[in-house]
């Protein structure tokens, strides 16, 4: 393995993060620097969440996050090492998952050291792509969805069914036994539809409100 890895990293941002953004060549973090329950990964593919740039941009961010700082919360790689206190994942074993809490040291690079307890092996019939995509905007459509308001045969609402958040909040609540209806672009309605949607408007052609009034909905 290399000792150096490329990387996105920013520092000082003012106004937006394009602006403070390069890619930079540093030290992969070495297995013997892991603590208890991190493993370092071979990033795979990452997703980009509306918080990978907001929260560099914010005022909140430029406190809290230690710079120079790499972006970046969800990933898909493979285990290149693992701290002796990890027992659930091997190395060479795939893995997806994504931080908890913001990184100084995020996902948007070569290698990255997260925690065993922020990843899951990743199953064999899913897409490395695919599966980067879960951690923010999956955990983010599942925490909404509370079983004692998402009950089997309830009819559920779900504003922006084709986007990130949307879309997984789709499938989680048909998977829960929910009617689903949902709004998007018109461009978008056919995967909604695929997705498992009832009931799809598109919201430039549908008045979303009186839509919803129907007796009909």
């Amino acid at each position: 393995m290399a000792d150096t890895m490329k990387m996105w990293q920013y520092a000082k941002v003012k106004g937006n993060i394009e602006d403070a953004i390069h890619m930079v060549t540093g030290p992969i973090p070495a297995a013997s620097s892991l603590t208890k329950d991190q493993i370092l990964v071979r990033v795979l593919t990452v997703a980009l969440n509306p918080v990978d740039c907001k929260l560099p941009e914010s005022y909140v961010g430029s406190q809290h996050i230690r710079q120079p700082a790499i972006p970046g919360f969800d990933l898909c790689g493979r285990v290149v090492a693992a701290h002796a206190s990890v027992t659930t994942f091997k190395e060479n074993q795939l893995v997806f998952g994504g931080f908890s809490r913001a990184p100084q040291n995020g996902t948007l690079a070569e290698y990255a050291v997260i925690s065993a307890s922020e990843c899951a092996a990743l199953p064999d019939d899913v897409d490395p792509e695919h599966a980067a995509a879960a951690a923010t905007a999956g955990t983010t459509a599942l925490q909404s969805l509370l079983p004692d308001i998402v009950k089997p045969r309830a009819s559920i609402f779900i504003n922006g069914g084709s986007g990130g958040v949307g879309s997984w909040g789709l499938q989680f609540a048909k998977a829960m036994g929910a009617r689903v209806v949902t709004s998007c672009s018109g461009s978008a309605v056919d995967m909604c539809r695929e997705l498992g949607a009832d009931e799809v408007f598109d919201y430039r052609q549908s008045d979303i409100i009186a839509e919803l009034k129907s007796p009909d909905c």
